[in-house]
């Protein structure tokens, strides 16, 4: 089983990048997975596809660093975001598992959806920064951007 913790979209086009957390039989977190919705393909959002191996280790890609089954959490950055860890943990306020991470600006949050902003003034398109939309702990939507400090291919 799996539940969609969050999505990245990009100013190219419509497709997204779904976060799913991957549950055992127990409802016990085991990994994230990252994988292509392909909006543009088709609008019900049925097709999807896996990161090439380039989006998978630049851009899209995460690095799971820990799992733990009690508590049970799961640890992980997103190569966009290599300074944020993210803490995957069940709400029992809101009755879901969501991706938490420390925002400068607006502290503890659940992330929501993230925004890249792509650069198409290179050679190569670049993700210029990423715009990350999330839930305060008053429950508040806030927004923070985040500058990519190294390249990364869209």
């Amino acid at each position: 089983m799996s539940v969609t913790l969050f999505s990245v979209s990009r100013n190219i086009n419509s497709n997204i990048v779904n976060y799913d957390l991957q549950l055992d039989q127990n409802n016990t977190p085991t990994d994230v997975v990252a994988y292509w919705v392909m909006y543009e393909t088709d609008k019900s959002g049925s097709v999807t596809e896996d990161l090439t191996m380039m989006e998978n280790n630049f851009a899209y890609g995460i690095d799971v660093t820990k799992v733990t089954p009690s508590p049970a959490r799961v640890y992980f950055n997103l190569k966009q975001m290599p300074d944020m860890p993210l803490t995957v943990f069940y709400n029992k306020k809101r009755k879901e598992w969501v991706a938490g991470a420390n925002l400068s600006e607006n502290g503890i949050c659940t992330i929501t959806h993230v925004e890249a902003q792509i650069d198409f003034d290179k050679v190569i398109p670049m993700v210029k920064g990423l715009t990350v939309h999330a839930l305060n702990t008053k429950n508040q939507q806030v927004s923070e951007w985040i500058p990519v400090n190294r390249s990364m291919q869209v």
